[in-house]
Order: C-alpha cells, then sequence, then structure tokens
C-alpha cells in the first residue's frame, strides 16, 4: 500500500505485538490485562485478583493508544508528506499503567503486593 500512496496511514493492533513467542496467539482483554502484571495488583490483598468489569486493555491500551498514535502520525504526515504504520501491542500498552509500580521496585527491589500499593486505598486520605 505504501508504494501506491506514501502518505497513507495504518495501525496494526495485536494482543502481543508482531514478533515473539505469542505474536500468533489468541486472546481476550484478561489474557493481555494478566501478562503485563496489572491483573496482579487489583484487588485486596487477601484474595484472589479482581477482574475488572470493563475492558480496559482493549479500549485503553488497545484503542485509546492506537487513536493517539493515529494522531501523531497525522501531525507528522501534514509537515512531511510521509505516512506512518503504528503497532500497537495491547499487552505492551498495559504494561504502561505500571509506572508507579516499577518505580517502587526499581527503587528497592519489592514489587508492591495486591492491597497493599499506594493506590489501593493503603494509606488514608
Amino acid at each position: 500500500m505504501r508504494r501506491l500512496n506514501p502518505e497513507i496511514i495504518y495501525c496494526s493492533i495485536t494482543g502481543y505485538g508482531q514478533t515473539g513467542g505469542q505474536k500468533d496467539f489468541a486472546g481476550h482483554d484478561v489474557n493481555f490485562f494478566s501478562y503485563s502484571g496489572v491483573l496482579d495488583l487489583m484487588g485486596e490483598g487477601d484474595r484472589c485478583p479482581s477482574i475488572p468489569g470493563v475492558q480496559i486493555a482493549d479500549l485503553a491500551a488497545g484503542g485509546m493508544n492506537a487513536a493517539i498514535g493515529i494522531l501523531l502520525a497525522l501531525l507528522y504526515g501534514a509537515k512531511s508528506g510521509r505516512g506512518q504504520f503504528i503497532d500497537i501491542s495491547m499487552t505492551d500498552g498495559m504494561a504502561s499503567f505500571l509506572p508507579i509500580a516499577l518505580h517502587f521496585f526499581q527503587e528497592d527491589g519489592v514489587l508492591p503486593q495486591r492491597g497493599a500499593s499506594l493506590l489501593s486505598h493503603k494509606y488514608a486520605c
């Protein structure tokens, strides 16, 4: 397509990315949520992880990241006259939901525990 139209913008949304051992795996929102590590932080500490009632990986990590990528490609294309390929992995997108957990892990080497993280009501407001 790019040979026919060098200004084309196209986007691919996959569960696990274009390459790697899981690239051909089927998946659902909860799979991407789990593989990213986000699910392990959801819920109360003495219980199993709590699966959210909405499709966060599909909507936020997939759809919103794709929309942002396409908007940025439109800005780039307006200046350069060139298109872009946007490659979205929903699992990678979910990992972007972990900045606070990763900060504390990098600081002291301890992974936050379910129900005891900064944003899970551990501290009173």
